[in-house]
Formats: structure tokens, sequence, C-alpha cells
């Protein structure tokens, strides 16, 4: 997604906890350094995360669009096999990073009567 809004001229906001990852995303994306912005946070931190928009408002002005993609899946167990652990680790990566985000996100969209 990140590539497809790249090339149609968006300026990209781009979170992540690995910063060689961001790094070579950003530079694979070849966009002016004013189209985009690489930065590294937990988003499981709500403290954090709202730092990060504040970035994000403090390079581009405003906040368009929220799209948040999350990895972590244990994958290729059955409900019956997965632990307790394994679940809450998977709520934590799932509802509360995406909780963390609107939180910080949602006031900008409303105040832009857009997104």
């Amino acid at each position: 997604m990140a590539y497809r809004f790249a090339h149609a001229g968006a300026r990209l906001a781009l979170f992540g906890t690995d910063a060689q990852r961001l790094e070579y995303l950003t530079r694979d994306l070849n966009l002016l350094a004013e189209g985009v912005l690489a930065y590294q946070v937990d988003l499981h931190d709500s403290g954090k995360t709202k730092e990060a928009i504040e970035a994000v408002i403090d390079k581009f002005g405003h906040v368009d669009i929220l799209l948040h993609f999350v990895g972590g899946w244990m994958g290729g167990k059955t409900v019956v096999e997965a632990g307790a652990g394994e679940i809450e680790e998977m709520l934590q990566q799932h509802l509360w990073t995406t909780f963390h985000l609107a939180q910080a996100v949602v006031p900008q969209l409303v105040s832009n009567h857009w997104g």
C-alpha cells in the first residue's frame, strides 16, 4: 500500500519498530524527504503513539488517512491448541496498537472533516 500511495503522490508517515526496515522502505519508495516521515515507535505505548502523531502533524500539518497494517499472527494453530498467552500477545499487538492510533488520529480527522 505504501508504494501505491507514494506513486499516487501522497505524503506518507511510516511507523514501525524496526529502524532498518523503515529506512529500507523509505529509500525504496524513492520519495523526496518532504514527502515521507519514517518514525520508529512502539504503538503499544499510548504516549509514544501520540508523540508519533504529533511528529506527523509537525511535518505535514495534518493527517488525512490512517491505514494500520498489523502483523504478528501466530497462525497454524487451532483455537484448542492456542495458549492463553499467545492470544494475549495477539490482542496486545492487534487491539491495543489500533486503539492507541485511533485515539491519537481520530481527533485530527474530525477536525479536518475528512478521513
